[in-house]
């Protein structure tokens, strides 16, 4: 199973539009702050529905929000799904 793309909306200071994943090795970059460790932290929390940094889920709501979400696309045979 691969991922293919990632989309959050109000997940800590990640931008809400898609991410893309290619295939193989994926490389991110950035200065502090940026939103390196988010995005692997809401992958993670898209595959196992728990975060690796907090036990409560509700302080990875950006601030001023409601509530995230995380839609992860992973490419599997024979049919992609939406997680």
């Amino acid at each position: 199973m691969r991922i293919e793309s990632l989309h959050a909306r109000a997940f800590r200071n990640l931008a809400e539009e898609p991410v893309a994943f290619a295939p193989g090795i994926n490389l991110f970059a950035g200065r502090n702050g940026e939103g390196k460790t988010s995005l692997l932290e809401a992958v993670y929390c898209a595959c196992y529905t728990k975060s690796f940094r907090t036990h409560r889920l509700e302080e990875c709501v950006r601030h001023g929000e409601g509530e995230f979400q995380l839609r992860c696309r992973v490419a599997r045979a024979p049919l992609p799904r939406v997680l």
